[in-house]
């Protein structure tokens, strides 16, 4: 992710946790758009997994709590700024993350065990 687009990412969670600071609860519209806005300027597949996932999350709830709210915000930039730190060593994921291909589905899992040395021989690298 471009500094450029990781600046407005935190800009924007930064604008809405200084509006809903007085707020208990939040109409499940408005933080919508919040991660609707937020899934615009995060190009990275894995912060952008964990906007939609959030999304489908609240997705049958009328209000959300506010501390609910600043807790994502700051999981979505903490992740930002991790895919941001290590951008070689997830490239692969990354790249995995939108490819079909079997040994892109078999890294991935490999991954999510958390079997690093594993996951290191099975990352595909010439994937297409």
């Amino acid at each position: 992710m471009s500094s450029v687009q990781h600046q407005e990412l935190q800009e924007i969670a930064d604008h809405t946790m200084a509006t809903i600071a007085d707020q208990l609860l939040l109409p499940q519209s408005h933080y919508i758009d919040v991660l609707l806005d937020l899934l615009v300027v995060a190009p990275s597949p894995i912060v952008r997994s964990a906007i939609a996932d959030r999304l489908s999350e609240i997705r049958f709830v009328s209000m959300v709590v506010t501390d609910e709210v600043r807790a994502d915000l700051y999981g979505i930039v903490a992740i930002s700024d991790f895919s941001d730190a290590a951008p070689d060593g997830l490239a692969w994921a990354e790249q995995a993350l939108i490819c079909d291909c079997t040994a892109c589905v078999a890294a991935l899992k490999a991954h999510q065990l958390d079997v690093s040395p594993t996951t290191l021989e099975v990352a595909p690298e010439g994937c297409s």
